[in-house]
């Protein structure tokens, strides 16, 4: 059942960021609402994602609802969860639907709902809060910043917190301390040029200039000035394991690209590959940028 319904979802988000934009500028969806140390944070973390099958037949079965029936470019999931962190346990507070209102957590958790909430013991993962600025964005629903604070919990108790560096730089090598600007609470898709990110696409535009003579021999590009579309993957350790031409992998354009070096960047801590995307143009000559 949750397999079909995280299906539904995606593709819902699909949809919708299609309908709205490119999928390079998809619906940021909004996050939950955490309570901590006084402060209402927003999180990527989904606490109630374990049980909201659950939750979504006892919606059907005793009142006829339907959670999904309305879901916006910005909510596919049909909810928000408001958290609290308190006596260091997780607590459910509040639960708002899109496709409806009048349903209490009382109603939904019975018992197990005292004083007004809902003790969280099925949650067992972390929530990860942004402690610096902002890092790399998904373009779905999450961010990592360059420092975080994780809360690792086992059936909604607090067990223990780390402290996450996820930029690491590496000497001599390329920056990627980008800096796109994203506020859903003040408008979704307005976005900034981001002159580290351009300087990232110009190094690769620039590498592959070198081979410029090599390229045209090969025939790799086409000597007509046409638009084209490559895809660079740099991988965890910063260096670059793919390049995709017009869709199609090239391990030759990997090959010229493998001097280039970038720094390190973790996505919640963890490895995490980047994909770049970068629209040139060729004059038969050079390579360049495309409206940078």
């Amino acid at each position: 059942m949750r397999k079909i319904r995280t299906i539904i979802v995606f593709f819902s988000v699909l949809l919708l960021s299609l309908m709205s934009s490119t999928i390079a500028r998809a619906s940021s969806q909004d996050g939950e609402r955490f309570i901590y140390n006084g402060d209402t944070l927003k999180i990527a973390t989904q606490p109630l994602y374990a049980i909201v099958d659950d939750v979504e037949s006892i919606l059907k079965e005793r009142y006829g609802l339907d959670m999904y029936s309305i879901v916006g470019c910005s909510l596919a999931r049909g909810y928000i969860g408001t958290w609290e962190f308190k006596d260091g346990k997780l607590y459910l507070i509040k639960l708002s639907f899109t496709a409806f209102d009048g349903i209490s957590l009382q109603d939904i958790f019975g018992d197990k709902c005292v004083e007004g909430r809902v003790l969280a013991d099925w949650f067992s993962e972390e929530i990860v809060l942004p402690k610096g600025d902002w890092l790399v964005y998904d373009g779905v629903s999450a961010s990592t910043y360059y420092k975080e604070e994780h809360l690792i919990f086992k059936k909604g108790v607090l067990r223990k917190t780390k402290q996450v560096d996820n930029y690491i730089p590496v000497p001599g090598a390329i920056s990627r301390r980008y800096n796109l600007y994203y506020d859903n609470d003040v408008e979704p898709y307005r976005f900034r040029i981001d002159l580290e990110r351009v300087k990232v696409k110009q190094a690769i535009i620039s590498c592959l200039n070198l081979h410029k003579q090599e390229l045209k021999r090969k025939k790799v590009l086409k000597s007509v000035m046409y638009y084209y579309h490559i895809i660079v993957t740099i991988g965890p350790e910063g260096i670059i394991t793919d390049v995709e031409l017009d869709l199609d992998k090239n391990k030759y354009l990997k090959k010229l690209l493998q001097g280039l070096r970038f720094d390190i960047i973790r996505f919640w801590g963890k490895k995490y590959s980047e994909r770049v995307h970068i629209d040139f143009r060729y004059d038969g000559e050079y390579l360049y940028l495309k409206d940078e």
